[in-house]
């Protein structure tokens, strides 16, 4: 994106830079005031943030060496 358009930051810079929560709002405003899908953001990009809020298990608890939940 640097070389291509001349942006002065690619998307994974500003992601980097501002957060992946940050950057989602921002691309969903621009969603919804153009109305294009250009500025959709992909289901990744939700994955991960959502993946990012879930707690980690506590030491101990989790999966164990079956798949099974522990704890």
């Amino acid at each position: 994106m640097t070389k291509g358009v001349n942006y002065p930051l690619g998307p994974l810079a500003w992601a980097d830079r501002i957060g992946l929560p940050h950057m989602l709002s921002v691309l969903d405003a621009l969603a919804r005031t153009y109305g294009e899908d250009r500025y959709r953001a992909s289901a990744l990009l939700r994955r991960r943030i959502s993946a990012s809020l879930i707690p980690s298990p506590a030491p101990g608890e989790g999966r164990g060496p079956s798949g099974a939940w522990e704890g």
